[in-house]
C-alpha cells in the first residue's frame, strides 16, 4: 500500500507488521518448571484453585468471637482464645473467645467483636457499637471456589501471581519454555568490542550487545552469544542457517537494505524466507526485513545503524517474541505529553528518542541521526509519532512511549 511519500509499502504502520508476523507463528512449547524458579516466565496452561479461598470462615479483625445477639443483650465470659492455624474451640452460649486476624471463626459463632470496639473488665466483655451477624467475618470461598481458574494461560508470573500458585499448591507450573533468540550482527566494519584501537572506517560491535540487553534480562527469552559474520554470501549463509537450526527466532544487524553488498534479503530467501515485509513506512528502520522462515522461525532483519537497530527491535520484535512466548496480555503502552512539538508533517511514522523530565513529560533528545550511538543512550526509550502529525496543539503532544527495557 501507498503512503504520503510515494513509496509503496506491504503494510501502512510498524504494529500492521508485527500483526502480520504473529498470525504465522506459534507460541513455543512448555516445560515444568520448579515454582521457585518461576519468577516473570509465562505460563502455558489455566491454573484452576484446589480448594476454595479462603479456605473457611476467618476472622477480618483482632478481637473477640462473638455470637451477636448474646453480645447486643448484655456481656459475654472471655474463655479463652482462637489461634491462627489451629482448628478453632466450639463457641459456649454466653463466652467469648479472643481471636486474631485470619484465626478460623469457631463454630457457634457470627461476629468479630474488633479489639478497638470492646469493652473488657475481668474477662468480662461488652460491645461498645452494635454487631451484626457477619461483621468483620470473611467468609471461605468469598476469593474463589474451588475448581475456578486462578489464573489464565498466558500471564506472566509476577510476585502477585506467584503468591496465588504457591496458596494453591501449584508446585510446578506448566511454563512456555524460554523463547531462543539468536543475534547475528553483520558487516565488513565491525570490530570485537575489546579491540583497542579500531581503524577510522572501523565499528566496535554495539549492536549485538544493545540487543542482547534489550531482551537478556527477560525471564521469558534466552539470548544466545552474539555472533558477527563479515559482508560475505556463504558467511552469512552458514551463520544464519546455524543459528536458526539452534533458535525460535533470529534478528540480524545490517545488510538489509539496497546497497551492493546487502546481501542478508537474499541470504534469508536461499534458505527459504516467506517475507512477510521488506520496507515500512517509519524512520528510522525503514529497510526492515520481516519473515517466517522453514519450521515456522522468525527472522527479523534490523537496518545497520545503532538507533535503528534499537527502536525497530523493540516496536517489531518485542511484541512477536511475546507472542511466541506466550504471553497473552498486551504489553501496556504509557502515552506520554511531549514538552515540545513535533518537528514537521512527516508522512512516516517516526520513532523519537527522548528522556522523561521531573514532571513526566517527555523531552525530544537532539541527536545527528540514527548512526548516532550517543544520541541512543541519552535517550530512555522514544515516542511513536503517525504519520501527518501536524505540530502545535496541547492535545496532539501526547503519544505513545516505549522505554529501552520492557
Amino acid at each position: 500500500m501507498a503512503c504520503g511519500s510515494g513509496e509503496t509499502f506491504a503494510f501502512d504502520s510498524p504494529a500492521a507488521a508485527a500483526a502480520a508476523l504473529i498470525t504465522h507463528l506459534s507460541p513455543v512449547g512448555l516445560e515444568a518448571v520448579a515454582l521457585a524458579c518461576a519468577a516473570g516466565r509465562v505460563l502455558a496452561q489455566d491454573v484452576h484453585a484446589d480448594r476454595q479461598s479462603p479456605a473457611a470462615d476467618v476472622s477480618a479483625m483482632d478481637g473477640y468471637a462473638v455470637r451477636a445477639s448474646e453480645i447486643a443483650a448484655g456481656e459475654a465470659t472471655i474463655a479463652g482464645e482462637v489461634r491462627i492455624g489451629c482448628e478453632p474451640p466450639t463457641l459456649a452460649r454466653g463466652q467469648a473467645l479472643r481471636i486474631v486476624t485470619g484465626a478460623c471463626i469457631p463454630p457457634g459463632c457470627d461476629a468479630v467483636l474488633r479489639v478497638e470496639d470492646a469493652l473488657v473488665h475481668n474477662d468480662h466483655l461488652r460491645a461498645a457499637v452494635s454487631l451484626n451477624p457477619g461483621d468483620n467475618v470473611r467468609r471461605g470461598g468469598e476469593n474463589i471456589g474451588a475448581g475456578e481458574v486462578v489464573i489464565r494461560a498466558g500471564a506472566r508470573i509476577t510476585p502477585g501471581v506467584m503468591g496465588a500458585l504457591a496458596s494453591f499448591g501449584v508446585s510446578t507450573p506448566n511454563l512456555h519454555r524460554r523463547v531462543r533468540l539468536g543475534i547475528l550482527v553483520t558487516g565488513d566494519e565491525v570490530r570485537p568490542v575489546g579491540e583497542a584501537s579500531p581503524r577510522p572506517w572501523q565499528l566496535r560491535d554495539s549492536n549485538g550487545h544493545t540487543l542482547a540487553s534489550m531482551f537478556g534480562a527477560t525471564p521469558w527469552i534466552d539470548v544466545l552469544p552474539p555472533r558477527h559474520v563479515v559482508d560475505d554470501t556463504s558467511q552469512i549463509e552458514h551463520a544464519a542457517a546455524g543459528l536458526l537450526d539452534a533458535c525460535d527466532a533470529l534478528f540480524l544487524t545490517g545488510g538489509v537494505s539496497m546497497g551492493t553488498r546487502d546481501f542478508v534479503p537474499g541470504v534469508l530467501k536461499a534458505l527459504g524466507a516467506n517475507v512477510i515485509f521488506h520496507k515500512l513506512p517509519q524512520r528510522p528502520g525503514k529497510p526492515v526485513l520481516g519473515a517466517i522462515m522453514p519450521g515456522g522461525k522468525l527472522a527479523l532483519a534490523l537496518p545497520g545503524n545503532p538507533v535503528s537497530v534499537m527502536v525497530t527491535a523493540r516496536r517489531i520484535g518485542a511484541p512477536v517474541l511475546a507472542h511466541l512466548g506466550g504471553v497473552r496480555t498486551p504489553e501496556p503502552v504509557t502515552a506520554i505529553r511531549l514538552v515540545d512539538a513535533p518537528p514537521d508533517h512527516a508522512p512516516i511514522w517516526r520513532f523519537m528518542p527522548v528522556t522523561i523530565n521531573e514532571q513526566g513529560h517527555g523531552v525530544f533528545v537532539r541527536g545527528k541521526g540514527s548512526g548516532d550511538v550517543v544520541y541512543a543512550a541519552r535517550a530512555v526509550g522514544f515516542v511513536e509519532i503517525p504519520p501527518n502529525t501536524p505540530p502545535g496543539g496541547s492535545d496532539l503532544n501526547t503519544f505513545p512511549f516505549y522505554p529501552w527495557i520492557h
